[in-house]
């Protein structure tokens, strides 16, 4: 196992250096290849990264999974209380499923916008298309911007947070109903009343 990880360490190693010395040999003039055969290397990282993406196992395909979901219910709990949570079980996993189909498109997407831009450079540095730079790099602003919009949708919960508990009505965190605040210490404001 040991082996095999140096192996493709050493791989990738190899292959990341022989894109530089490429790119500066076809810079100098020292080879005269065209700019497709000077980008192999890149798309060899290319199509690993993307094989990854593929192939990337979600949260779920490797066994981590909330701790409230291995939680079994209490024997002594009524079944409304236990049907409840069994729904918001069956919701949150739903959720995660789709957070990870979303993350695996991310991936995807990521690699093949980036490697349409290599092409688009590529295909400019030939001479083959005579296209704006704006043109040639729009793979890459489109790059930023999904990635840009995925990390504002993760960051709008962190910075909402839960909205009924900073209110003190509704549902606590675990999802049982607590009275409003006030009406609780006017209760206990009026059971103190009553002893005295």
């Amino acid at each position: 196992m040991l082996n095999a990880i140096f192996f493709a360490a050493s791989l990738i190693a190899a292959v990341l250096i022989t894109f530089p010395a490429f790119l500066a040999s076809r810079i100098d003039g020292g080879i005269g290849w065209p700019w497709a055969v000077v980008f192999v290397p890149m798309w060899v990282v290319d199509f690993v990264a993307l094989v990854t993406a593929v192939r990337a196992p979600a949260a779920e395909d490797d066994g981590s999974v909330d701790e409230e979901d291995e939680e079994l219910a209490p024997a002594g709990r009524f079944s409304e209380d236990r049907a409840r949570e069994n729904l918001e079980r069956m919701k949150r996993r739903q959720a995660r499923k789709i957070r990870n189909s979303a993350r695996r498109v991310l991936r995807v997407s990521s690699v093949a916008l980036l490697t349409v831009c290599q092409v688009f450079v590529v295909l400019q540095l030939d001479s083959v298309v005579t296209w704006p730079i704006a043109m040639i790099l729009n793979p890459w602003f489109a790059f930023k911007a999904m990635h840009a919009a995925y990390a504002t949708a993760a960051l709008i919960p962190i910075l909402l947070g839960p909205s009924s508990a900073a209110s003190g009505d509704g549902e606590d965190m675990g999802g049982t109903p607590q009275p409003p605040r006030s009406s609780a210490l006017s209760a206990n404001a009026t059971a103190t009343a009553d002893e005295d």
